[in-house]
């Protein structure tokens, strides 16, 4: 048991460090699989040590804390992430977790697409306008980035609608032409569309 604890605090203070470069300083020192697999190896840990579960885990929330250059604001409903699965038996697992949900069985079908990343945000309508666009931050309190996404051609500014919510995620079609110095070393540019996000954002 104490190996297994000490296992726990090390994957916990490594996923902490992780998620701090990445969502702070947009600066990660680790691929989004290697993220994964720490992430993964520490749910099983906790799942099978119920007990050794502590509230600041990284398995707990969602994301990272709101940056301190944006205003705050508090989401009416918490954004999550999406899980993963890195093989047959995580899938049939998801699989069976959805028919589970269902009140009768039905057929299910399924589509499958390349994964995308962008930069989650929530918008906010006021009487059909938009209000405020927030970032996901630790999945309760998130970033304004209104002005910001302001600025994004396919946004719209009003709905026909009263209120509503809409959470969605802000993309990037051409990563190079965002980037007028692509061989500039000194320069500190994102290395990919995934950074770039971020990087934008502020």
């Amino acid at each position: 048991m104490e190996n297994v604890e000490q296992r726990i605090t090390q994957l916990c203070e490594q996923l902490n460090l992780h998620a701090y470069r990445y969502y702070s300083l947009d600066d990660p020192v680790v691929s989004d699989k290697e993220y994964d697999q720490l992430m993964q190896e520490l749910r099983q840990l906790e799942a099978d040590n119920s007990l050794l579960v502590t509230l600041d885990s990284p398995t707990q929330r969602d994301g990272a804390p709101p940056l301190s250059q944006f205003e705050k604001v508090v989401h009416s409903i918490p954004m999550t992430s999406l899980g993963n699965a890195f093989d047959d038996d995580d899938m049939r697992d998801w699989r069976l977790r959805i028919t589970h949900l269902l009140l009768e069985e039905v057929p299910i079908g399924w589509v499958v697409e390349p994964k995308f990343d962008g930069l989650a945000v929530a918008l906010t309508y006021d009487n059909g306008v938009l209000v405020c666009g927030a970032t996901r931050g630790d999945g309760t309190e998130g970033e304004d980035v209104t002005a910001n996404l302001l600025q994004e051609a396919g946004l719209h500014y009003h709905l026909l609608v009263t209120d509503c919510l809409h959470a969605g995620r802000v993309l990037i079609n051409d990563y190079s032409a965002t980037n007028p110095y692509p061989s500039a070393e000194a320069i500190n540019l994102p290395r990919n569309s995934r950074d770039l996000k971020d990087y934008l954002r502020k």
